[in-house]
């Protein structure tokens, strides 16, 4: 497989994996915006880091793929590295959001409904 193919096919699987993050995203967050599940808006967040990462991702392949120039002599590849970088510094960002989300949530209240508690998976918890 020559280069040029080879850049190809990653930049295929970068804007593939962006599309999945944005369906999955956008799922995660209806279902926690409407169960009120932190975990679940937490879930859909960090899809939506995914999201970012993803794009991030596809332009570091895209410009990394480049020939060297004469102020690059040695290519751009070192911009996978620094999109992994900063892909990592959001991630631990958003964990530090939901940590900070968890002390201001108030503490979940008993479900009103038997048949509620039954259909979000608590039936081995109701007396």
């Amino acid at each position: 497989m020559d280069a040029a193919a080879k850049g190809q096919r990653k930049r295929r699987a970068a804007l593939f994996s962006l599309a999945a993050s944005a369906a999955l995203s956008a799922l995660k967050l209806i279902a926690g915006f409407f169960s009120g599940s932190l975990a679940l808006l937490s879930e859909g967040a960090h899809n939506a880091v995914d999201i970012a990462a993803s794009g991030l991702t596809y332009l570091a392949v895209r410009e990394a793929d480049r020939p060297p120039d004469d102020e690059h002599p040695f290519g751009h590849a070192k911009l996978e590295a620094v999109a992994a970088l900063i892909e990592t510094g959001a991630l631990i960002a958003l964990a530090l959001g939901v940590v900070g989300a968890t002390r201001w949530r108030p503490s979940p209240s008993r479900c009103s409904s038997r048949w509620r508690a039954i259909a979000w998976g608590g039936a081995p918890w109701i007396p």
